[in-house]
């Protein structure tokens, strides 16, 4: 099936609290002026894209600050479609656990989020009480409120989780060639902060306090990026490059006029720069005007 059909495919919307394949669009609204600032956030970046205003939300998958920001963007902009950084199955297992959690319901990772070695990151830090995904969850929840379009917009797991399988093999050969210098990634991973240079040892409450500090970082975001780039540039394209590719066309075609996008801050420059249009600056007094044609 060609890349737009299956993207077409999983396009989802929210309707009585479970996922439907149907879309609900909403009115354009005529709110010309978005005030109070959360759009204002360094970790928002508002793009023109002809016909239509999107609102990226870069964010730190392990923060409740994050989730706090996405609910507020979502209010300020009322947006017709609001994408997320999920695919079919991670969405029912994000809802499924937020709905667990809220019960009180010990909830752990499923076999096949398990194969993925970030996967094992993110359970350590639930485990410590740090739950991801929360982000997520909010717009979500904010797209239901407003009757929004909610759009799937990452590549399905299975896919990813192939093409990290043959990343992985091609670092190896490429390491094994000589092509890939240990001495460069060991230059990129000394411009990562400490938190995340850790190796082996269990992360402490403290340790997991800074690290979720350093995430939610866009500078710490582009290093981690360009660690990835340098040290394993297949696996840089199977978990960052290819994602962004799949994320921005489906901003390029999802319904609507106003868009919200809530994505990993790893996410928010290669999406940006595929959509390549013009990047709004934030003026003084950081009032963002959304006009619509």
């Amino acid at each position: 099936m060609p890349p737009d059909q299956r993207l077409l495919t999983r396009r989802m919307a929210i309707a009585g609290g479970a996922l439907c394949s149907s879309q609900i669009l909403v009115p354009l609204r005529t709110q010309a002026l978005l005030t109070p600032p959360p759009l204002c956030d360094p970790d928002v970046s508002v793009l023109s894209t002809g016909n239509k205003q999107i609102v990226i939300v870069g964010t730190a998958h392990v923060s409740e600050d994050s989730a706090a920001l996405v609910r507020q963007v979502i209010r300020a902009v009322q947006p017709d479609t609001v994408m997320v950084e999920l695919d079919r199955r991670r969405a029912a297992t994000l809802m499924y656990k937020a709905k667990a959690r809220k019960r009180g319901v010990p909830v752990s990772a499923s076999p096949s989020e398990q194969q993925s070695s970030g996967a094992a990151f993110y359970q350590s830090l639930e485990e410590k009480g740090f739950p991801s995904g929360g982000e997520f969850v909010a717009a979500i929840e904010e797209a239901r409120l407003l009757n929004a379009t909610v759009l799937l917009g990452d590549q399905d797991m299975n896919v990813t989780l192939r093409r990290l399988k043959e990343a992985r093999a091609e670092v190896r050969q490429l390491r094994a060639d000589g092509t890939l210098s240990r001495e460069d990634a060991r230059a990129a991973i000394s411009a990562l902060p400490s938190s995340l240079r850790r190796r082996g040892a269990a992360l402490t409450p403290e340790d997991v306090s800074q690290v979720t500090s350093d995430l939610k970082q866009r500078d710490t975001a582009r290093a981690v990026a360009a660690y990835l780039r340098q040290s394993a540039p297949p696996v840089y394209e199977a978990m960052i490059g290819e994602r962004d590719k799949y994320m921005a066309y489906a901003l390029e075609v999802a319904p609507g006029n106003r868009l919200v996008a809530v994505v990993g801050l790893a996410h928010v420059d290669g999406i940006e720069r595929i959509l390549g249009e013009e990047v709004l600056a934030r003026p003084r007094g950081c009032t963002l005007p959304l006009q619509l044609d």
